[in-house]
Formats: structure tokens, sequence, C-alpha cells
């Protein structure tokens, strides 16, 4: 009898391991097929709205020139600006953009050294210096330029006048 017992469940514990590893598996489609995944968000720095091109001034400790009198954080180095806004960096050829976000590493060294806020006193204490003196200023400084065919409020001229 104990055989016979015995043998029954063996035999029930063959037929209960494979439902054991059974899988339940439910797609649920509605409409045409699989929807595309949404596009990826891209945030736009605020842009940089000045009447008139930045002034900039050389940092020798920082080794860069900063914009002083505008409400910005941007600063110069071979040829490209940077901006800082929200605590992302960004790079462009013009003062006001476009801007293109950029890797901490590709930020000149003087400014990755230091902290944003240390960079907006030396900001500050160059501003000081500068003010009142543009004349007479003994450093290192220049006038921000517009791009050649670019200016404030010049944009795409429309197709009739392309035309």
């Amino acid at each position: 009898m104990k055989q016979v017992i015995f043998s029954i469940s063996l035999l029930c514990l063959g037929f209960l391991t494979p439902a054991a590893q059974a899988q339940v598996n439910l797609d649920i489609h509605i409409g045409n097929g699989p929807s595309a995944p949404p596009p990826p968000v891209v945030l736009e720095p605020p842009p940089v709205v000045l009447q008139a091109p930045p002034h900039m001034v050389y940092d020798e400790g920082l080794g860069i020139y900063i914009a002083v009198g505008v409400p910005y954080d941007i600063f110069f180095n071979n040829n490209v600006y940077f901006y800082h806004v929200n605590g992302v960096w960004y790079r462009s050829p013009y003062y006001r953009g476009p801007w293109t976000r950029t890797e901490i590493r590709r930020i000149p060294r003087g400014m990755r050294e230091h902290r944003i806020e240390e960079l907006r006193g030396s900001r500050e204490r160059a501003w000081k210096e500068y003010r009142g003196n543009e004349n007479r200023y003994r450093g290192k400084h220049f006038q921000a330029q517009e791009p050649r065919g670019r200016r404030e409020g010049e944009g795409r001229r429309n197709e009739r006048e392309e035309r």
C-alpha cells in the first residue's frame, strides 16, 4: 500500500513540475500597432536678451573673459562663448547663441575649477573695476560683436522677399 501511495505521489509530482514552470503572457493591442516612444525632451536655455553686446573683461586668475554689466553668466575663451544657466553649461560661437549643451570637461579649466558663485564674484569685481573706466582701463577687454549678417530683430526673410 505504501508503494502505491508513493508511486501516485511521484506521478502527481511529475504532472505538477511542468505546470509550475508555465508562464503567462498577456499582450493587449489597441489600434494599428505599438506606438513610437515619445521624442526626448530637449530643454533650451533661456535666451540672452541684451540692449547692446556685452563688454568682456579678462580675469587673470581664471584665464578667461567675463561678460560684465549683464545679468547673465557669460564667459569667453578661445573664440567660444560659454553660458551657465540652471546648473547647465552651454557653448556657442556667438554671445546670444544658438546655445548647445556642453559637457563639463569641455569648459575651460579656469571655469571648471570654481563654483558658479565664485565666477559670479569675479564678474562683480571685474565690473566694479571696469565700470566708469572703460577708456582708461588697463586690462584686456573687448565688446562682443554681432556676427556678420545677423543683427538684433533680424530673422529669416520670408519667401516673397527672397524672390
